[in-house]
């Protein structure tokens, strides 16, 4: 296993392999965007991991961030885009204000500052909102007419 970054002694990111030798860890699969393979690189203050992925039938990688504490792979590029037929392919660090170091396949790279990527709960908890408020609007129209 090739370790990449750590956070105090607690967390470790990296890619894993099997190996000859017999170790104990408590890993946290990320997953992948599809692809074969795929790579943390580097985790901030509350567990936000970069790293790149391969995709399903291609032989590209993309960038990724995921939530806190590692939860949920977002794809750069669908949150910043490059255009000119440029991609991030790589993240390789994150600091503790989520301020990510990113490749571009050109070559190029760059410092983004990237807005909270909000986790799945959030958004069933806003469209539960969203449906309470449709009802209360109804009953009201109702109650009106």
């Amino acid at each position: 296993m090739k370790i990449h970054n750590i956070l105090s002694a607690a967390a470790i990111v990296g890619c894993f392999s099997m190996a000859a030798h017999a170790d104990t860890w408590s890993a946290l699969d990320l997953g992948t965007f599809g692809g074969p393979t795929a790579q943390a690189l580097a985790i901030n203050a509350i567990g936000q991991v970069v790293g790149t992925s391969g995709l399903l039938g291609s032989f590209e990688n993309h960038a990724f961030i995921t939530g806190a504490n590692g939860v949920g792979m977002t794809d750069l590029n669908s949150l910043v885009l490059l255009g000119g037929g440029d991609y991030f392919t790589y993240a390789r660090a994150v600091n503790d204000l989520g301020q990510i170091v990113a490749e571009s396949f050109m070559g190029h790279s760059y410092l983004l500052s990237v807005s909270a990527v909000p986790e799945p709960e959030t958004y069933a908890m806003m469209l539960v909102g969203l449906g309470l408020m449709g009802t209360v609007v109804r009953r009201r129209s109702a109650e009106q007419a």
